[in-house]
């Protein structure tokens, strides 16, 4: 999944899906961006698109407040639709999970997983 990450250098962030304009402010997951990579050259206020794969998702006490949407048993996994502020995300897990839609979870993102793009360009931004 893709966001788009404002002042990615300045530890400013926000998100929204490509089809929309909802922005949702998501500084947790950037700090855990900066702590493990720090943040990439020249990125300093440039607009950048932040992706996180739905599988690179757990369940953690420090991880961000979310609304379970929907619940999908697809054998192997679980794949589960989720509000983040206004946005939808989706995350999927190997272990089984009584979730129902309107539960709430905290979702927290692997940062090792985490990549930034260049927003105009879609070039990864790298350290």
């Amino acid at each position: 999944m893709g966001e788009s990450v404002t002042g990615a250098g300045a530890g400013q962030a926000a998100s929204r899906r490509r089809e929309s304009d909802k922005v949702v402010t998501w500084p947790e997951f950037l700090e855990l961006y900066r702590r493990r990579n720090g943040a990439p050259a020249g990125s300093d206020g440039r607009p950048a698109v932040y992706g996180v794969r739905p599988e690179h998702f757990s369940l953690s006490d420090d991880g961000v407040d979310a609304v379970v949407q929907v619940v999908e048993p697809t054998g192997s996994e679980l794949q589960v639709v989720a509000k983040l502020g206004n946005d939808e995300i989706i995350a999927v897990f190997r272990e089984r999970h009584q979730f129902k839609p309107g539960d709430k979870i905290r979702l927290k993102p692997d940062p090792r997983l985490i990549h930034l793009f260049d927003e105009t360009t879609g070039k990864r931004l790298t350290n």
